[in-house]
């Protein structure tokens, strides 16, 4: 039974993925925005719950209207690929992502269509670079709000690592509130 499930699971989510990504994709065209957030975040949140719904996966988010009005930044852990879902499940979020991500063909048209600001760890320049995107992206549009790991890497959620300052500093310097 439980293979029949996943069979039917899998049966529903890949058109529904398929689907799905083409709108985003052309709807990150469109500079137009409801209620802050470009059209192709909040086609990405009903993307999310419809994935949620069909794989039976529930997230206890224990103030979801203060997560949907809030302007600024998120700092969560990353500990898996699923924290990315989660957070887009309640409202439009936006994300710093490795520079690597952009390279994947659809995984970076997707996060840029979602306004991802992208960088390289190791460039010391693209560091300074994207704080500067961050801060312009939170002065000209604070909703959604960008999303930040701050300890820079998944990690396999048994452990907390080192925080990288750099996130706070954006937060201080931008006087912006963060959850």
């Amino acid at each position: 039974m439980r293979l029949l499930i996943g069979a039917a699971r899998v049966l529903i989510i890949v058109p529904l993925i398929v689907l799905g990504v083409v709108p985003v994709l052309l709807l990150g065209l469109v500079p137009a925005r409801y209620r802050g957030a470009r059209l192709s975040a909040w086609f990405t949140t009903l993307l999310t719950r419809a994935f949620n719904r069909v794989f039976n996966i529930r997230f206890r988010n224990t103030n979801p209207e203060r997560f949907a009005r809030h302007h600024g930044l998120i700092f969560p852990n990353h500990s898996s690929y699923l924290d990315i879902i989660a957070l887009m499940n309640t409202a439009p979020v936006r994300f710093l992502a490795a520079r690597e991500v952009k390279g994947q063909w659809l995984i970076g048209r997707f996060a840029a269509a979602l306004e991802t600001v992208f960088v390289d760890r190791s460039s010391s320049q693209s560091r300074r670079s994207a704080r500067r995107s961050i801060s312009e992206q939170l002065r000209r549009d604070p909703f959604p709000p960008i999303a930040i790991f701050p300890e820079g890497k998944l990690d396999p959620g048994d452990q907390l690592y080192a925080f990288r300052r750099g996130a706070f500093e954006l937060a201080i310097q931008n006087e912006v509130p963060y959850l």
